[in-house]
C-alpha cells in the first residue's frame, strides 16, 4: 500500500519595530508518487504599521512570498487605525469546493485569501488589490482563465483579464473582493477583435437574409 507523507516547515520572522509579523508555513504531502506542495503565508501589522508601510499615494503592498498585493488608495484607506492580517494559501487543492464551474477543464493553481482588519472579516475591499503571483515561466496561457468563487462555492466571475510575463512567471490582475481564485485551463477564449469580427458577419447575414426576403417578395409581385 502506498503511504502519505506530510511534512511541514514555518518560519516566523518579527520585525519588532515595525510592528510587523511575518509567518511562511510550507506543506508538502506526498501521495501514490504524486507530490503536492501548499504555501501559506501570513502578514500581520500594526495599526501603525498600515500607516507607515503605505505609499505617499495610499497604496499599501504587502508581500505574501510568491503573491504580491498592492491595495489601492480607496481600499487602504479602510485598514486605516486597525491592526491587518492578511493570509495567503498558494496551491492546486480545490477540496473547500463542493464543484468547480463546468468550463474548467484542468486547474493550474488556487489562491485563497482571508484577510481581517480590526475585529471584521473583509470580503468587499471597497477598492481595488493587485495581485501579482508567479505562474510559470515560458507558459501558454491563450486558453487560461481565473474563477473568482466565493466562500459558498459559487462564482463570482470569471476573469479573462490579465497580464502575463514569461520571463518572470507571473500573472497580474485586479480584484475588488477577496475569497478563492482558480487559475486553469478552459474553453479558448475570444479577443476583443474577433468578437468584433464576428459581430459584423452576423450583420453582414442578416442583411443578405432580409436583401432576399424582400426581393422575392417584389419578384412575386411582379
Amino acid at each position: 500500500d502506498k503511504v502519505t507523507r506530510t511534512e511541514t516547515t514555518s518560519v516566523v520572522t518579527v520585525q519588532e519595530g515595525k510592528g510587523i509579523t511575518t509567518t511562511n508555513t510550507v506543506k508538502t504531502e506526498t501521495k501514490d508518487d504524486k507530490v503536492t506542495r501548499t504555501e501559506e503565508n501570513k502578514v500581520e501589522l500594526s495599526s501603525t504599521a498600515v500607516t507607515s508601510e503605505s505609499t505617499t499615494e495610499g497604496n499599501l503592498v504587502l508581500d505574501l512570498g510568491s503573491v504580491t498585493v498592492d491595495f489601492s488608495k480607496d481600499a487602504a484607506t479602510n485598514f486605516k487605525g486597525k491592526n491587518l492580517s492578511i493570509t495567503s494559501v498558494v496551491g492546486k487543492e480545490v477540496s473547500s469546493m463542493e464543484s468547480l464551474p463546468g468550463d474548467v477543464k484542468e486547474v493550474a493553481l488556487v489562491i485563497s485569501f482571508d484577510l481581517v482588519s480590526g475585529q471584521s472579516q473583509i470580503h468587499d475591499l471597497g477598492g481595488t488589490a493587485t495581485v501579482t503571483v508567479f505562474y510559470g515561466t515560458g507558459q501558454d496561457v491563450s486558453h487560461v482563465a481565473i474563477w473568482h468563487m466565493g466562500d459558498d462555492g459559487k462564482l463570482i466571475e470569471k476573469i479573462t483579464k490579465f497580464t502575463y510575463d514569461s520571463a518572470s512567471g507571473n500573472v497580474t490582475f485586479d480584484a475588488t473582493a477577496f475569497s478563492t481564485f482558480i487559475f486553469g485551463e478552459g474553453e479558448e477564449l475570444e479577443d476583443d477583435n474577433t468578437l468584433m469580427v464576428v459581430a459584423f458577419i452576423a450583420v453582414i447575414m442578416v442583411v443578405f437574409i432580409v436583401g432576399m426576403l424582400f426581393f422575392i417578395r417584389e419578384a412575386g409581385k411582379a
